[in-house]
């Protein structure tokens, strides 16, 4: 299984930075941890937000040993 999380913060809403990233934070504990039986295989975050990006990493690094992760960041080129 597959889930993907587009985009949850658009440049309006700045404010909820902390709040979306800690409701995102709870929908990847809940599908990781609390249904062993259905995790999924991969969970991929799109976000043009840095902020929102380095706000999940730096969480998900202070749990590094409940959770492997790898991440890209992908830039346009010329």
């Amino acid at each position: 299984d597959v889930v993907a999380i587009d985009d949850p913060i658009s440049s309006l809403d700045s404010h909820a930075l902390y709040i979306v990233s800690q409701l995102t934070l709870d929908l990847i504990d809940d599908l990781t941890f609390k249904h062993k039986n259905k995790v999924p295989g991969q969970i991929f975050i799109f976000s043009h937000n840095l902020f929102y990006i380095n706000d999940i990493d730096s969480s998900l690094t202070a749990n590094k040993n409940k959770l492997s992760r790898r991440y890209f960041i992908l830039k346009k080129t010329r």
